[in-house]
């Protein structure tokens, strides 16, 4: 940068100058404080960002893949933790005979209530919740019952060399048993049929223009809004408030149609769609009603009607779903990540604060007046958001950045890596989730036997 500039002055001073940049570039951050000022220096600022975006995934990968390993084997890294704090001297026979004495039938397996008791009786101080999650963790065959092998593998995999007996499972039918089935099969009313035209799209012809018109009424109920802030004339403006309103009336009519055919009322009210529904129309009129008041909450309410209209689409949207219930998955690992979060923000918030205004002079005054000044910056190098507004003016406090800037690399892996399996998990049983879910909105009260019963009635052949 200083050979090739031309009557300008150089971006950077020294090579530390250099290194901070490229800092601050390959992690992400870029506070916009420096950029180079020739254009072959911006050559090689490009090359370098292409090369950190690959050197990023590397640090990401591993701590990520690491703590998704540490959180799959949570159960049992756990479990032996408490084991060899509370009872150290405990060895595979003494847990294979205590195990013998909850194994009230003699089968060599127990139950989850069976479980319970076990490991209540070795005193190791978990919550009842925990030892259920800790049951479903082992029973992988999904047989409802672990073994005493089972149990031994996963308590003492090093000492432990004997194969794995799982339980036999699944449902096992000798003949074909003739049932009734026509409780199952029955005609549908007027009334249901029009709630299963509303609720669950299918893909003939009718279904898929009255949907398609649905959404598109949707998105343009939502540029309505977002059009007539901008600053445009009378005239649109009016045309605009028109569609508001005509918008608006066809959401109430929806409302109305579905509480009138709704087969299931007390579910219906408990939907969070239905409560978007009511959010949408009244949030709409009372816009359309209010809007001369000039009233900043009246103002906050229309300005979220875009936002509320737009979450009517994912209704039928089996994908967003899939997302939602990704996220919810994530919650319990995140919780790590965040406490993390927060011990780093502090931490380095105050120590950036402190070096900034002990080592500043004249030439370079201090940057933060407070920690929460501090903490904010370090917010947003860790995030790698980098906002530019403000930055450590001594080469301490850049120190001192720096190191908060690398500890960011390896901690955002955990949160992407967290939502990222969560999400694959969800992926990848997406077919069953949908269909669990389609079985819980048309057949509430079907039961395994019920399926049972219809999937014979459906075997033509035996």
């Amino acid at each position: 940068d200083q050979v090739c500039v031309d009557g300008t002055h150089p971006a950077f001073l020294s090579i530390p100058h250099g290194m901070w940049f490229v800092l601050v570039s390959v992690s992400t951050v870029g506070y916009g404080d420096i950029s180079p000022a020739t254009n072959l220096g911006k050559s090689i600022a490009a090359l370098m960002i292409v090369m950190g975006i690959c050197y990023m995934a590397m640090p990401l990968s591993i701590v990520g893949s690491s703590f998704m390993e540490v959180w799959h084997s949570r159960f049992q890294i756990t479990l032996q933790s408490k084991l060899a704090d509370y009872a150290p001297s405990m060895t595979p026979d003494d847990v294979a005979e205590l195990f013998a004495q909850f194994d009230e039938d003699g089968s060599n397996t127990v139950d989850a209530p069976e479980f319970v008791l076990f490991i209540e009786s070795l005193n190791l101080g978990f919550h009842r919740r925990t030892i259920y999650e800790l049951f479903q963790h082992l029973d992988v065959d999904g047989s409802t019952h672990i073994n005493v092998q089972e149990l031994l593998d996963f308590l003492f995999p090093p000492s432990v060399t004997h194969a794995r007996q799982t339980a036999g499972g699944g449902l096992k039918v000798s003949k074909k048993i003739n049932l009734p089935v026509d409780h199952l099969i029955q005609e549908k009313t007027a009334s249901e049929k029009v709630w299963l035209f509303l609720e669950q799209p299918t893909d003939t012809w009718s279904s898929m223009i009255f949907h398609g018109a649905c959404n598109f009424i949707i998105f343009a109920s939502v540029a309505s809004p977002i059009i007539a802030s901008a600053d445009i004339g009378a005239e649109a403006i009016l045309w605009l408030r028109g569609l508001d309103i005509f918008c608006t009336a066809l959401f109430t009519v929806e409302i109305a149609v579905k509480i009138a055919v709704c087969p299931r009322l007390r579910l219906f009210c408990k939907s969070f769609y239905t409560a978007i529904d009511v959010a949408v129309v009244l949030a709409g009129w009372l816009t359309l009603a209010l809007d001369s008041y000039n009233n900043v909450i009246v103002e906050l309410i229309g300005n979220q009607v875009p936002i509320l209209r737009l979450l009517k689409i994912t209704r039928n949207s089996s994908d967003w779903k899939l997302l939602v219930l990704a996220i919810k998955n994530s919650m319990a690992p995140l919780a790590i990540p965040l406490y993390l979060m927060l011990l780093m923000v502090v931490f380095f918030g105050a120590l950036l604060t402190w070096v900034d205004k002990t080592f500043a002079d004249e030439t370079n005054p201090a940057a933060f007046y407070s920690i929460p000044h501090g903490m904010w910056l370090v917010v947003c190098s860790v995030s790698t958001v980098g906002y530019g507004d403000v930055t450590p003016q001594t080469d301490q406090g850049k120190g001192v950045c720096s190191l908060a800037i690398m500890v960011g690399i390896c901690y955002m892996a955990m949160p992407l890596a967290v939502v990222g399996d969560s999400f694959n998990n969800v992926w990848s049983k997406r077919n069953q989730i949908i269909l669990q879910e389609r079985l819980a909105t048309c057949k509430p009260n079907m039961t395994p036997d019920d399926v049972w019963q219809l999937f014979q009635a459906c075997d033509l052949d035996g």
